[in-house]
């Protein structure tokens, strides 16, 4: 070793001490002055320490030096071979001297932890329960003495008490788990009484004869409707009521606190009105409830029909009808058309005829003696006419009577599909039935005009487009592909840029719009008198732009 100036060479040159400093004898550290250097000529103790272990340590005078360990183990305790643990009197050194435990009883292996029963080594993050008897989960619960910790770990049963599989739940002896109310300890929440049903839920415990709702959250009587948590069951198993609702006549409808529950029927009144004896409306007091139950008539006034209508006195009420008849008429077979007398009452109900007229099938229409009435009972055709299209319409003989449309078409004429439209041969009928297109035209979508092919047909189906244009406006305007696209009456300059008003031209670039007579400048920008001319630094003559 080459030494700095100012320090010393101690031990034969394998160390540099700082001056002031004792060089340990063979060692390799420099102790201040004061501390004594212990043989190994590695450690310096305080004064009043000792050097234990060849020098490895330095110990409290009184404390056991463990043999080449690097402890010191108060008096009484035994130094563990590894030298790194001391253990009480009457437990031994396990785990090669890294655990101490009872003597006689379980040594731990490595990582484990050593009960202080010595019966139980828990592993690690578990917690030893029951001096030692059990090891628990953390934050579960440990059973003291006399209990019985259910599997789960979450719950201590006291002696007699059954510990449900599900270990949330201590239940009572002859009391039932829950868990479907057929499997005994079954992993439940409640305890039930015998005889009870045990929903799957196992939070709710039913009374015999009614059923499981709700995935086992409420209890209502065998029926149709299962009700959600919260809603009251009714009796009748039909009706579900909300808090604060009262189940009626037997569970049919809900009635809010303080209204009248018709007996046997589905509306609740309210206090002051009568119940009618169907229970299907609420009368006011001193009005006539029919014995229909459909409706309450003025005092004065007389039911009808099983009290679907009322009708003053002196008017006559006509069966199954919804009518009253004066005096003098005759009630129509329907009940809903009063007829004069003489007057025929047409089958339907719905209209009289005059003598000698004859009512239609449908009796929507009266027809002469003579005339065909057509069974839509909506038109009548003369003689040597034909009933069309359902009898809507009336053709004449000869005619071709167009399905399902309004017109007739003479003989070598096509009926369009839209029945509105007659093609000469030889014409191709558009989609729409709207119009007839020559050979070799295309029909517009619409089928308002026929475009040469090669032509675009805008979606208006009222204009066709050349190649290379566009059609704008919604299909009434067609106008170059370009910047702009112009309303309808508007013209579309070449350029694409600008659109002019009828009456007005587009000037050469289609920038500016010139009133007819005005020269249009070669620039496209301006528009000049007649005779006048745009110069490039400034016009000859007096040049007018109209913007």
């Amino acid at each position: 070793v080459c030494c700095n100036s100012g320090l010393v060479c101690c031990n034969s040159g394998l160390v540099c001490c700082n001056s002031g400093l004792v060089c340990c004898s063979g060692g390799l550290v420099c102790c201040s002055s004061g501390l004594v250097c212990c043989s190994s000529g590695l450690v310096c103790c305080n004064s009043g320490l000792v050097c234990c272990n060849s020098g490895l340590v330095c110990c409290n005078s009184g404390l056991e030096c463990c043999n080449s360990g690097l402890v010191c183990c108060n008096s009484g305790l035994v130094c563990c071979n590894s030298g790194l643990v001391c253990c009480n009197s009457g437990l031994e050194c396990c785990n090669s001297g890294l655990e101490c435990c009872n003597s006689g009883l379980v040594c731990c292996s490595g990582g484990l932890v050593c009960c202080s029963g010595g019966l139980e080594c828990c592993n690690s993050g578990l917690a030893c329960c029951n001096s030692g008897l059990v090891c628990c989960n953390s934050g579960l619960e440990c059973c003291n003495s006399g209990l019985v910790c259910c599997n789960s770990g979450l719950v201590c049963c006291n002696s007699g008490l059954v510990c449900c599989n599900s270990g949330l739940v201590c239940c009572n002896s002859g009391l039932v788990c829950c868990n479907s109310g057929l499997v005994y300890c079954s992993g439940g929440l409640v305890c039930c009484s015998s005889g009870l049903v045990c929903c799957n839920s196992g939070l709710v415990c039913c009374n015999s004869g009614l059923v499981c709702c709700n995935s086992g959250l409420v209890c209502c009587s065998g029926g149709l409707v299962c009700c959600s948590s919260g809603l009251v069951c009714c009796s009748s198993g039909l009706v579900c009521c909300n808090s604060g609702l009262v189940c009626c006549n037997s569970g049919l409808v809900c009635c809010n606190s303080g209204l009248e529950c018709c007996n046997s029927g589905l509306v609740c009144c309210n206090s002051g009105l009568v119940c009618c004896n169907s229970g299907l409306v609420c009368c006011n007091s001193g009005l006539v409830c029919c014995s229909g139950g459909l409706e309450c008539c003025n005092s004065g006034l007389e039911c009808c029909n099983s009290g679907l209508v009322c009708c003053s006195g002196g008017l006559v009420c006509c069966s199954s009808g919804l009518v009253c008849c004066s005096s003098g008429l005759v009630c129509c077979n329907s009940g809903l058309v009063c007829c004069n007398s003489g007057l025929v009452c047409c089958n339907s109900g719905l209209e009289c005829c005059n003598s000698g007229l004859v009512c239609c099938n449908s009796g929507l229409v009266c027809c002469n003696s003579g005339l065909v009435c057509c069974n839509s009972g909506l038109v009548c055709c003369s003689g040597g006419l034909e009933c069309c299209n359902s009898g809507l319409e009336c053709c004449n003989s000869g005619l071709v009577c167009c399905s399902g449309g309004l017109v007739c078409c003479s003989g070598g004429l096509e009926c369009c599909n839209s029945g509105l439209v007659c093609c000469n041969s030889g014409l191709v009928c558009c989609n729409s039935g709207l119009e007839c297109c020559n050979s070799g035209l295309v029909c517009c979508n619409s089928g308002l005009v026929c475009c040469n092919s090669g032509l675009v047909c805008c979606n208006s189906g009222l204009v066709c487009c050349n190649s290379g244009l566009v059609c704008c406006s919604g299909g009434l305007v067609c106008c170059n592909s370009g910047l702009v696209c112009c309303n309808s009456g508007l013209v579309c300059c070449n350029s694409g840029l600008e659109c002019c008003n009828s009456g007005l031209e587009c000037c050469n670039s289609g920038l500016e719009c010139c009133n007819s007579g005005l020269e249009c400048c070669n620039s496209g920008l301006e528009c000049c008198n007649s005779g006048l001319v745009w110069g490039d630094d400034q016009p000859r003559g007096v040049p007018t732009r109209y913007w």
